[in-house]
């Protein structure tokens, strides 16, 4: 993917976006193999959004991380999201520093209906390992 074709602050209208999932007890339905709603839930700190790259190989490298040590990893068309939400998704071509050259924000999972959506149309990479009991 082209990353020069974006400014900060761009809207990104297609193409995938790469998001981890954390292997934390909620994040992740190991009987069903899919994501749970929290994996789309913002966290305070992010302002109402999720962070997520364009490019695979950027979060392969966080991922291998020992503070990533057991995430998973899912992808989302943006079209597709854009559609299915009926346009209430925006990502956000939001590059930070060293490293990051290809992270987004998705803006607009403000609630259960849109999360679940996009659990729905999540395509799990590869799973998270299983969190210790």
């Amino acid at each position: 993917m082209d990353l020069s074709a974006y400014e900060p602050g761009q809207e990104v209208t297609r193409g995938t976006v790469y998001r981890r999932i954390p292997n934390w007890e909620g994040f992740f339905d190991y009987e069903e193999d899919v994501p749970d709603l929290a994996v789309f839930t913002p966290r305070p700190q992010d302002q109402g959004a999720l962070s997520a790259h364009l490019d695979q190989n950027e979060v392969l490298k966080a991922l291998a991380s020992p503070r990533h040590a057991g995430f998973g990893l899912l992808r989302l068309d943006i079209e597709t999201m854009k559609r299915e939400t009926a346009g209430r998704i925006r990502v956000e071509f939001d590059p930070r520093g060293l490293g990051s050259r290809s992270h987004v924000r998705i803006h607009g999972c403000t609630d259960d209906e849109i999360r679940a959506l996009l659990a729905n149309l999540a395509e799990v990479v590869h799973p998270p390992e299983q969190p210790s009991k």
